[in-house]
């Protein structure tokens, strides 16, 4: 059995705006006004940091969600 339904336009932007990704340059610009100065140096020193910005490629940030990983950035 198959049964079709159809949405409005309204409930069909409801849904787009749901399944929507988040701003990522709102998110970063609200972070960036809330850092507190000298916020993150530490990385700036640490040895996989130190080895990453010699030789480039991509470095993996990885952490739980509200750790402060967009701070770092």
């Amino acid at each position: 059995i198959h049964k079709n339904y159809y949405l409005s336009s309204d409930e069909e932007k409801k849904v787009q705006d749901w399944l929507a990704a988040p701003n990522c340059s709102i998110n970063y610009s609200t972070a960036l006004n809330k850092r507190a100065p000298g916020t993150g140096q530490w990385i700036l020193k640490d040895p996989v940091y130190l080895k990453w910005r010699e030789q480039g490629g991509i470095l993996w940030l990885q952490g739980q969600a509200g750790s402060g990983k967009t701070f770092l950035m």
